[in-house]
């Protein structure tokens, strides 16, 4: 059995809400980008962020993934890599 949805559970979802994706008064946005997976300013990347950013192809990710260039983690049979560890390497893929 489902434990029931108290006022207080539907404030913090509210206030998560606001944190992540700003706050909406009057049909209005206070401009807050909501940064998800996929989105460059996201802390976790996965190999297409990598192909967009740098301009290389899955095989260049796949070849620096296996010479641990790029490290990752490997979740449900997608690779993800912090953001914080592939940026300092652009430099070296940008043309």
């Amino acid at each position: 059995m489902h434990k029931p949805i108290t006022i207080e559970d539907v404030n913090q979802a509210i206030l998560i809400l606001q944190q992540y994706g700003g706050k909406i008064e009057g049909g209005k946005s206070s401009g807050r980008k909501i940064i998800t997976l996929g989105d460059p300013d996201f802390f976790l990347w996965n190999d297409q962020v990598i192909m967009a950013t740098f301009g290389i192809c899955s095989k260049t990710v796949a070849r620096n993934r296996e010479r641990l260039i790029f490290k990752g983690f490997k979740v449900g049979g997608i690779f993800y890599y912090y953001r914080d560890d592939i940026l300092p390497l652009r430099n070296g893929f940008l043309r």
